[in-house]
């Protein structure tokens, strides 16, 4: 990248408005005479600037809260929500964990999926129950949107798929989603019938819980929410990213997690 050539003096480094040099001499003039015209033109050019940058500003829209004044970059509506999103994040993770305990989702842990293959006996392509070991979770991806059903994987769908799999039988390696509990719930009932009669269903293409991990335990500051702003300004957007968190047209963080903390603090008035 071009580094900045000063018109003034020729230095590399900052341009003429902010040029040490001119200014040095300009304020000797000014101590000699105040009324020189070297410093009635660098004064009048100087705050002909500022008005324009004052002008600028004013008539610039934010993209992320729509008034007008500021930008993204500085929008206080926007550092607000973010920080509801963290308390949201902060409060949904506390669910979360107990939730992977309880069914002893974690590295170590057996899951079974329903996959196809073909069986030369029959000669007919059929379903069995894969098992797998997980090797990791990606816990930065564990938020409060994850299991918002459709939201959280329509910009970033990478972070949908949280468990990282290792087919017991092939060794090969994949990423599959989280089912929320309820869901799996009704698919550990699938997948006790499909042993019971030999028959896998079609709809058993998620991973299940089949055999606990001994532990399970996230990243140290996880709990609070931490360790991942990253994944929380994809949530925002903001310079090229698709936003999957916005104030709506309906007055309304899309979320419900961080909508509700946003109600709470403005209900009670608490400051945050």
């Amino acid at each position: 990248m071009a580094r900045r050539t000063c018109g003034y003096c020729g230095a590399t480094g900052h341009n003429r408005s902010t040029c040490p040099v001119e200014k040095e001499r300009i304020e000797a003039y000014r101590a000699k005479d105040p009324d020189a015209w070297q410093v009635y033109e660098y004064d009048r050019r100087h705050k002909r600037r500022k008005e324009s940058r004052l002008r600028a500003s004013q008539d610039r829209k934010c993209s992320y809260c729509g008034e007008q004044g500021h930008n993204r970059r500085s929008c206080p509506t926007l550092k607000q929500h973010k920080h509801y999103a963290s308390i949201a994040n902060a409060e949904a993770r506390v669910g979360i964990l107990e939730y992977l305990r309880k069914e002893g989702i974690g590295p170590g842990a057996l899951m079974v999926i329903g996959e196809r293959y073909y069986d030369q006996q029959k000669d007919e392509y059929t379903r069995r129950l894969g098992t797998h070991l997980v090797a990791g979770i990606n816990w930065k991806a564990l938020d409060f949107a994850y299991f918002e059903t459709g939201k959280s994987d329509r910009a970033h769908p990478e972070n949908k798929e949280v468990l990282s799999l290792v087919n017991l039988r092939t060794g090969e390696k994949s990423r599959m989603s989280l089912l929320p509990d309820t869901y799996m719930q009704r698919k550990k009932e699938d997948v006790k019938l499909a042993r019971e009669t030999g028959e896998v269903p079609w709809g058993l293409y998620t991973a299940v819980i089949v055999s606990p991990a001994e532990t399970v335990e996230p990243p140290q500051g996880w709990l609070q929410s931490r360790s991942d702003t990253h994944l929380l300004d994809l949530r925002f957007g903001g310079k090229g990213k698709k936003a999957t968190t916005k104030w709506d047209v309906c007055g309304r963080l899309e979320f419900d997690a961080v909508d509700e903390v946003r109600k709470r603090y403005e209900e009670t008035g608490e400051e945050i």
